[in-house]
């Protein structure tokens, strides 16, 4: 799972998308940990939180509270798609602990609830005559 960067900023082989690549499994690498928050990103990154902060918003226009959140819903909609889990245990596991929140970014970011998200992605149901 990537971070959708504009390829034109950040070629392939640069240190930036390197960056991005490394705090991206941070994430995932904490991504049930409802309390990983942007001071124990900077942590695991060996940064400064401001630092972090600051680069993050320069390379993908996002704080380092977003970038989690980020890759949280990414991570969300692939198991909405992939898996058959309730959309309340799928919250759970990417770090949200309330599912209202859960539900409020979901529908922000993907512009429709959860629930109606899994559905629209369910692969059709072959019927025999």
């Amino acid at each position: 799972m990537q971070v959708d960067v504009n390829q034109t900023l950040v070629p392939s082989y640069s240190k930036e998308r390197s960056f991005i690549e490394r705090a991206t499994r941070v994430v995932e690498a904490h991504l049930a940990n409802d309390s990983f928050s942007a001071c124990k990103f900077a942590e695991e990154l060996k940064m400064n939180r401001m630092t972090l902060h600051r680069r993050l918003k320069k390379l993908t226009q996002m704080s380092s509270t977003a970038f989690i959140r980020h890759i949280r819903l990414k991570k969300a909609a692939e198991l909405l798609r992939t898996t058959d889990m309730k959309v309340i245990d799928i919250a759970f596991a990417v770090g949200f602990v309330h599912t209202s929140y859960f539900a409020s970014c979901f529908k922000q970011r993907y512009g429709c609830s959860p629930s109606h998200y899994s559905r629209r992605h369910e692969t059709p149901v072959l019927q025999i005559q």
